[in-house]
């Protein structure tokens, strides 16, 4: 796993010695304390009970991943026990929008602190961080049973609801699949409804998760939040956008009750020219999904479906694309990415 910050970040006893469960491991950062406290003054004193809860990402996915691993030891601790958070960036409480919503979620009412600076606190507890990042996606026996006591009351599921979780509403600029639309008309007409999460409330995304018998999920950060509520009585389709699924998405999945299949049936990838790493366009076989869902029960062999055209595949690739400009094939991206960087490189060093 890559990370992409170190930082020096440590909890100390009065002694200067750091204390377990102090650090944050993740993709995005990994924190290490020093050996002793650098014995900076405290720029402030903070009293009261306090838990700290790991790392406050920017990202949805992530969030999840970093951010409720230890929350199970709040059953322990006083009922007003606040929570402290490593920012990922800068201690801007705008900048961290999803922490919020999924303590909430919970039923978690706790003020949130910020780490910012060097700080005494007065009462702080750890605990062992029971899932995500840390642990490559999987969750421990204690954090289900706790999260299960946590999550709002379900009923029973709905036999025959079918839902398609889309990407369509991002936009043109993020990851997606092409013809999409194609494909969600298809499944409409085979019953599904079709669901776009981000513009749901948390709640009401899980509502729909935990109600319905059977789920496609196109692949995205939303299945992070599924890994959470996911029961056993339902079948679960995920439409990969990538040849090879993300092993955090994958082991967490599987990990919980339902019964899952992933879907590779990418024919090609396409990027469009940009740097980032999160706005491929992937090119479904519409055969082989056809069958793929035929065989895991998500539609009947009987079901309409056709495959998109050459124009069809054609609009839908190129859509959101400034004029005169040319989509990279796959095997290209690497060389592409070399000369983007070298182009780059070289326009900072003569820049005067």
């Amino acid at each position: 796993m890559r990370v992409r910050r170190h930082r020096e970040f440590g909890l100390y006893d009065v002694n200067g010695i750091p204390i377990p469960n102090g650090d944050v491991a993740g993709s995005l950062t990994h924190s290490t304390p020093l050996p002793k406290s650098p014995g900076h003054a405290p720029e402030k004193v903070v009293d009261g009970p306090i838990l700290f809860a790991g790392l406050a990402p920017q990202q949805f996915g992530h969030a999840i991943l970093n951010s409720l691993g230890r929350l199970w030891a709040l059953d322990h601790l006083p009922s007003d026990t606040a929570l402290l958070y490593l920012p990922q960036i800068r201690a801007i409480p705008a900048r961290y929008p999803y922490v919020q919503p999924l303590l909430n979620m919970l039923g978690i009412n706790a003020q949130l602190i910020l780490h910012d600076r060097p700080t005494r606190y007065l009462s702080l507890f750890t605990a062992e961080d029971d899932f995500g990042e840390r642990h490559g996606g999987k969750m421990t026996t204690r954090m289900r049973n706790w999260l299960e006591r946590r999550l709002p009351p379900i009923g029973p599921v709905t036999k025959g609801r079918k839902v398609y979780f889309t990407r369509s509403r991002l936009g043109f600029s993020a990851g997606r699949f092409c013809n999409e639309d194609l494909l969600e008309q298809l499944l409409i007409a085979a019953g599904y409804e079709i669901v776009a999460p981000e513009l749901l409330s948390l709640a009401d995304q899980v509502a729909v998760m935990q109600d319905a018998e059977t789920l496609v999920f196109a692949e995205s950060s939303a299945l992070h939040l599924y890994g959470l509520v996911q029961r056993l009585e339902q079948r679960v389709c995920v439409i990969q956008r990538r040849q090879t699924l993300p092993s955090l998405i994958k082991t967490q999945l599987l990990g919980g009750p339902s019964k899952l299949h992933f879907v590779e049936v990418i024919s090609s990838i396409h990027w469009p020219p940009k740097p980032e790493e999160n706005i491929s366009i992937a090119v479904l076989d519409f055969a082989r999904l056809r069958d793929a869902f035929v065989a895991t029960g998500c539609i009947s062999s009987k079901a309409e479906w056709r495959a998109p055209d050459t124009e069809e595949i054609a609009a839908s690739l190129h859509a959101g694309l400034p004029p005169g400009s040319c989509l990279i094939p796959d095997h290209e991206r690497p060389r592409w990415l070399r000369r983007h960087r070298s182009q780059r490189k070289s326009a900072k060093t003569f820049k005067f």
